[in-house]
């Protein structure tokens, strides 16, 4: 307590110095002092800070004196205890803290009850379940999404429904352009539940209105795995193809046998006869291992559109099987539209482990694929397909690298950024793209395509998908325009879905323009020739 004594006369180092040697040696017993001097020094004064983390570090070292502390007459002193005793479990300081909510909560003291439920979240929170669901529809969005992510941890039983209500209002007329912090946090205490009934509801809401929402409830189901399977493939029975597509995407980032299964037995009865949709089975299926997904693609080598046999030849090079070349060979082997179709797909993948086994088995099949990179125009896929065929290493594969080098690099100074989670679809747009001679980059998501546009490099137009992970389309366009070095950009959006609702969300985040899928080469070009720099 002495060496507080005329703490105010010191200068500032020896301040410091006495505040450091009471920590050092716990004195408790300069708590009331140290209350004192809060009084008369601000926090916003340098050594006011320093006096208030040295109560923080004595209180910390004492649950009595926390506890003690709580009936404090400086509000700034109790919120320390509170917040110390929720940080360090003081649990016998429980008590106190819940007494003092409904005050809290009287005086509209929102603050206050943030942080009085915040500590409690901390101190045996199933105790405070009764408040934690008394407050769920609080009008402070913090004090409610705290509310409703504790139901979640708990596994609150009774509060499942009021959840389900807030992410089925929020995709309401009046509340779809927004995604609360409410929403959030209901999504993500659904998802913590999992339980059938959750994941059956989550599945319900797959297409939700709003896209921030649709991006988490995607991701929740993907965290709940295998137990969300059975609820997503009642999908494939509906007649909505959007909702498909986003259930083969889940599907595809859960991984497992048994969303394979779905997926291959969608297939097998016709409940994916939409273009979109079958782009989207395929696309999942090479992110799950096994012979069933392995006999679907092969079975998926006779599609006829070319965005769709990208995706599939794309999905092939991923669980690549030696068997699969026979398959294809006897397709290329004709000089067939199919089989010049599958030609293009093959180099549009960039698939270098089906180009070796073919390139190696038979020459005139060979000799195709690298005509067709190098009608491609792309400098970046010859020089790919060149090292590829380095490690040949015989006179026919040399005679081809030399043929490679003759391409050359475009003069055309249109760069443009392509977004899409698909690797398919990014592959699909580099086919197309170099073919009318522009700079092309790639990102799987609307973060990492932000960073690039942040990084400098100048970019002519932004192609981006709807749905991805992270960040989706709509709200990379927001942030694009409401960037003032990158307000310029136009952003094309290249999107399957069929509700109105999200083509308004997307003009008024900024979007210039809208591809839909499928669409042919000659449609993207027309595209970008119109945002093409002069």
């Amino acid at each position: 307590m002495s060496q507080l004594a005329d703490f105010e006369s010191k200068d500032f180092i020896e301040q410091i110095s006495i505040l450091n040697s009471l920590v050092e040696k716990n004195e408790s017993d300069s708590i009331p002092a140290l209350t004192s001097l809060m009084e008369k020094i601000p926090e916003h004064d340098a050594v006011g800070l320093v006096i208030r983390d040295t109560l923080k570090s004595l209180l910390s070292a004492s649950e009595e004196h926390t506890a003690g502390c709580l009936a404090s007459g400086n509000r700034e002193v109790r919120n320390i205890c509170i917040e110390v005793a929720g940080q360090r479990h003081f649990v016998s300081a429980a008590p106190v803290i819940r007494g003092m909510v409904g005050q809290a909560a009287a005086e509209n003291d929102h603050g206050m009850l943030f942080i009085l439920l915040s500590s409690l979240a901390h101190l045996n929170p199933r105790d405070s379940l009764d408040l934690f669901r008394k407050y769920l529809d609080h009008e402070d969005p913090s004090v409610a999404s705290l509310c409703i992510r504790m139901t979640g941890v708990l596994a609150d039983a009774a509060s499942l429904d009021r959840l389900c209500r807030i992410v089925v209002e929020a995709g309401s007329d009046e509340n779809y352009e927004e995604c609360s912090l409410e929403t959030a946090s209901a999504i993500e205490s659904l998802g913590g539940f999992k339980s059938e009934k959750t994941a059956c509801f989550l599945a319900s809401q797959i297409h939700h209105r709003n896209p921030a929402a649709r991006r988490l409830i995607h991701h929740e189901l993907t965290e709940i795995g295998n137990d969300a399977v059975r609820p997503l493939s009642s999908t494939f029975s509906e007649d909505d193809p959007d909702r498909k597509i986003l259930a083969a995407n889940v599907l595809g980032l859960i991984g497992t046998r048994e969303a394979g299964n779905v997926l291959v037995a969608a297939m097998d009865k016709g409940l994916a006869e939409d273009l979109n949709t079958r782009f989207a089975v395929y696309d999942a299926l090479g992110r799950i291992p096994g012979m069933k997904s392995l006999v679907c693609l092969a079975d998926g080598l006779q599609e006829e559109d070319e965005m769709v046999l990208t995706a599939v030849v794309s999905s092939l090079d991923r669980e690549y099987n030696p068997w699969i070349i026979d398959r294809i060979v006897e397709i290329m082997g004709k000089d067939s539209p199919h089989g010049r179709a599958l030609t293009r797909a093959i180099i549009a993948s960039r698939s270098l482990d089906i180009f070796k086994s073919l390139y190696l088995k038979d020459e005139t099949i060979g000799t195709r694929l690298v005509a067709e990179v190098v009608r491609t125009g792309d400098r970046e896929l010859a020089d790919l397909f060149q090292d590829n065929l380095r490690k040949i290493n015989t006179g026919r594969s040399q005679a081809d690298i030399d043929h490679l080098k003759s391409v050359s690099a475009p003069d055309e100074k249109t760069r443009i950024l392509a977004v899409d989670d698909s690797r398919a679809m990014l592959n699909f747009y580099c086919s197309i793209l170099s073919e009318i001679g522009v700079s092309l980059a790639t990102a799987p998501n609307g973060k990492d395509a932000l960073d690039i546009l942040l990084a400098g490099d100048e970019y002519h137009l932004v192609i981006t998908d709807m749905n991805m992970p992270v960040m989706d389309g709509i709200e990379l366009a927001r942030q694009i325009n409401s960037h003032p070095s990158l307000a310029g950009i136009p952003v094309v959006m290249v999107t399957t879905e069929s509700d109105r609702s999200q083509e308004n969300l997307a003009r008024k985040a900024g979007v210039a323009a809208f591809l839909h899928k499928p669409f042919s080469a000659e449609r993207l070009h027309d595209m970008v020739r119109t945002y093409r720099k002069p």
